[in-house]
């Protein structure tokens, strides 16, 4: 491994209607995990929106959720899509 790079996972799992994607890394952790996942919280000087975005995408647009766990060399996410979106229901036509 290269100097100064970090060693990450990305495992995949379905089933049970869910797709289960972790990734995990030894990098240096979040402090506030929580607080991270809120728009302009990051406290390590960038935007913040990065997991904002995801957190939207994920749990708002797609109905999953989105978990992290941090300490110093142990990072994780683990983000869980339904398999099938529930679909809205369609208004009859009238009939003719």
């Amino acid at each position: 491994m290269k100097p100064g790079a970090t060693q990450f996972a990305v495992t995949l799992h379905a089933g049970d209607g869910v797709v289960a994607i972790f990734f995990a890394d030894a990098g240096p952790g979040i402090t506030d995990p929580g607080a991270a996942l809120q728009r302009g919280r990051s406290g390590r000087g960038s935007t913040g929106l990065g997991l904002d975005i995801a957190w939207r995408i994920v749990v708002n647009k797609h109905h999953g959720d989105l978990r992290v766990e941090s300490q110093p060399g142990d990072t994780r996410f683990e983000v869980r899509l339904p398999i099938q979106q529930e679909q809205p229901e369609q208004p009859e036509q009238p009939q003719q």
